[in-house]
């Protein structure tokens, strides 16, 4: 908003800059709604109508490309976290999640629980039968009794890694 005032308040031959400045702050914070509305700004500033029209255009592209790269950095985050193979999370998104279970519970109190489970013979299982077989195994949710822990001892069971559980409660 203070770039728009500005574009009307600075001299005739800094508008220009001071409207293409507005627009590609306004795109980089706003992303797609940013776009249109440095766009609509754009079309009323006091200069020449090749140059609103062009402000427009160019405000409106550049919210598409902020909102498509926003996408694409969310979609690689979540691919970062989960294995290809079984689609289920990673060793990094434990992590994290531990960390933050961790941090949440020194700073809110209550108890947090972690339930591994060994799986022994997987590595024979596997050679046997093939990985794929041994990714169908990992993902099977009925091999694992995660329904017969008592819900007092365990709190909230979350469903996003079958062979670690992190679980929260109180």
């Amino acid at each position: 908003m203070a770039l728009y005032a500005a574009a009307w308040l600075a001299p005739v031959e800094a508008r220009p800059a001071a409207a293409l400045l507005g627009c590609v702050l306004a795109t980089a914070v706003g992303g797609r709604a940013g776009g249109i509305a440095a766009a609509l700004a754009s079309l009323t500033l006091p200069l020449s109508a090749p140059l609103r029209i062009g402000l427009a255009v160019a405000a409106l592209v550049n919210g598409e490309l902020h909102e498509r790269r926003r996408s694409t950095s969310r979609a690689l985050t979540a691919r970062s976290f989960t294995d290809r193979l079984t689609g289920l999370r990673n060793y990094d998104f434990f992590a994290e999640a531990m960390r933050a279970e961790v941090a949440r519970v020194r700073r809110y109190g209550g108890c947090v629980t972690l339930v591994l489970i060994d799986l022994d013979r997987f590595k024979a299982f596997n050679d046997r039968h093939g990985h794929a077989a041994g990714n169908r195994l990992l993902v099977n949710d009925d091999i694992f009794a995660w329904d017969d822990l008592p819900r007092s001892k365990v709190g909230k069971v979350l469903k996003s890694d079958l062979r670690a559980r992190l679980t929260s409660g109180s």
